[in-house]
């Protein structure tokens, strides 16, 4: 009976093999779960529409909007060569057609950027492009000091 393989061994044999290649949807399922509710590719735009879970207060909430980014956009211009920007569109759990927040990444900016140790929903928001946001979080999209 052949023995089985030391850790060391196993960690190699995937070494070899290299990085798993995911597909966009494949990234939207493992980064959204059954929240994800599109993906598409055109143009060089990649789109994730996602409807989170809104079970904190206001900025609990938004900051949640904004971490989707923190898998979706290294992982997408990681896989996906042909995408220049990554767009996220949160909307509503119950109303989908009611979009809580509109934003995009693009690859030049992702490129800079420290995703293993610089990411969190602040410096998300500090690089990507803000497109839309529901009245409900229009305050947490104002720079310090504004009303």
């Amino acid at each position: 009976m052949p023995s089985m393989p030391s850790p060391e061994q196993m960690a190699a044999s995937q070494r070899s093999r290299g990085p798993v290649k995911r597909s966009i949807e494949e990234i939207g399922k493992y980064g959204f779960g059954d929240r994800l509710k599109e993906v598409k590719s055109e143009k060089g735009v990649v789109s994730y529409t996602f409807a989170p879970k809104l079970d904190g207060d206001p900025e609990q909430n938004f900051n949640r909007m904004l971490a989707a980014a923190m898998f979706a956009a290294p992982t997408t211009f990681q896989q996906e060569k042909s995408a220049q920007t990554v767009r996220l569109t949160a909307v509503h759990e119950s109303d989908a057609g009611r979009k809580l927040l509109v934003y995009s990444i693009g690859r030049k900016t992702a490129d800079g950027f420290d995703w293993a140790h610089g990411a969190n929903p602040q410096s998300i928001a500090r690089i990507a492009k803000i497109e839309h946001v529901d009245p409900e979080f229009k305050s947490l999209t104002a720079p310090a000091g504004t009303p």
